[in-house]
């Protein structure tokens, strides 16, 4: 299946490709440039286009590079022949506000393929810890968590957020039953 470019992409690709010819030839040498090269993967990209093959260079955590790649350009070379390949999926509607802390690698949903959350649903939010009944609040996160609940605010649960280091990417949602909980 051939891809189609879009002019703007069309130029770009060869303006790259008419730089290349003007290095000179003892200069070319082959480059570990990415830490894993994944190659001939069926490329769902998130944009709703049709699927295409290709591969992808990714350094550290970051996709670098998404094309045609040389497998010598990467330090590994993973074959994902008859496999899809996609950025990740989004979990809109998780209650996992505090059970991430119990397991902060997210395994039963990252190996899935979901990257993302969307927690404090129906009415819940594990944050804002404050106001009336915010002890007894705490005790019960404690207990379902096993974890230390030293947060208060919503910037002070996503501080303890990055100092676990979670697996996956979390979106907040303000629950309006947490927030009625901090002030009635």
């Amino acid at each position: 299946m051939t891809r189609r470019f879009s002019r703007r992409d069309f130029v770009k690709t060869s303006s790259a490709a008419l730089g290349a010819f003007a290095i000179p030839t003892t200069r070319i040498r082959p480059v570990q440039d990415f830490d894993l090269v994944v190659q001939n993967g069926t490329i769902l990209d998130g944009t709703g286009g049709p699927v295409w093959s290709g591969d992808l260079g990714v350094v550290g955590d970051t996709i670098a590079a998404i094309g045609s790649i040389a497998p010598e350009r990467g330090r590994r070379v993973l074959d994902a022949s008859g496999l899809h390949v996609s950025p990740g999926f989004i979990d809109i509607h998780s209650h996992s506000d505090s059970s991430i802390f119990a397991y902060p690698t997210a395994d039963s949903r990252s190996r899935q393929g979901i990257t993302t959350e969307v927690t404090g649903q129906c009415g819940f939010s594990a944050a804002p810890l404050e106001g009336v009944d915010a002890d007894t609040r705490r005790a019960t996160l404690e207990e379902e968590t096993g974890a230390s609940v030293e947060w208060t605010s919503i910037a002070s649960y996503f501080d303890t957020l990055e100092q676990i280091g979670i697996s996956v990417n979390q979106a907040f949602l303000l629950g309006h039953g947490s927030m009625r909980q901090n002030v009635a």
